[in-house]
């Protein structure tokens, strides 16, 4: 089949099995056409983005040689339901902007938004993973020209690497930790050895291997 506002007559294959797909999967590229003339809101345009009997997106990528694994599809639509849907829902593809991804990417940082899967904030890799799949969404979108513009793409990742800075331990910390009352150190540590091994690491900064071949 092509598509029609394709200038370049591509032709693209359904991937189905029978005619009787091929009808379906095609009759469904054309009532998504069809809805598109009106507005559009993201629930309904991205529910089947990565449906693998629906997807244009996926067939998409298969005939540039570059098919999407099935985990990776499981993956991208756990993100669909978990994180994309929930918030962004309701908007109309036109009022995405990059301002409200990256108000969405706070809130989810700081825990504002409940998550049906977790008891905790997501980690910086994670919102990058999800927000990447929203620029994927988005500029399909604008491809089709749903939208004047991709907002994703405005939007910089977090930091990958939001650890604490580890700071190296004070004199009074030692000092608890390695008090001199023999018995006080062996209720810390458990042995003599174990105390012995730890102080040693601590004092010399040699690495476990080094201190496993004495």
């Amino acid at each position: 089949y092509r598509l029609g506002n394709d200038p370049k007559r591509t032709k693209h294959t359904t991937g189905c099995k029978t005619e009787k797909e091929a009808r379906a999967y095609c009759q469904n590229i054309i009532d998504e056409a069809s809805n598109h003339n009106g507005k559009v809101y993201f629930a309904d345009y991205a529910k089947d983005f990565f449906n693998a009997e629906k997807s244009l997106f996926l067939q998409n990528m298969a005939n540039e040689g570059r098919p999407v694994s099935t985990k990776l599809v499981a993956d991208y639509n756990g993100y669909l339901k978990n994180y994309l849907i929930p918030y962004f829902g309701d908007y109309l593809l036109t009022d995405i902007t990059s301002f409200l991804i990256k108000k969405w990417r706070t809130e989810l940082k700081n825990g504002d938004i409940s998550l049906t899967h977790l008891n905790h904030p997501p980690a910086n890799a994670t919102i990058n993973h999800v927000k990447r799949i929203l620029t994927l969404i988005l500029q399909q979108a604008y491809e089709e020209k749903l939208i004047p513009s991709n907002p994703g793409r405005d939007v910089k990742p977090m930091v990958k690497n939001d650890l604490k800075t580890r700071d190296a331990l004070t004199e009074k910390e030692v000092a608890k930790l390695f008090p001199k009352n023999f018995k006080e150190l062996i209720e810390i540590w458990g042995s003599l050895e174990k105390a012995s091994m730890l102080y040693l690491v601590l004092t010399s900064g040699m690495r476990s291997g080094e201190l496993r071949a004495l």
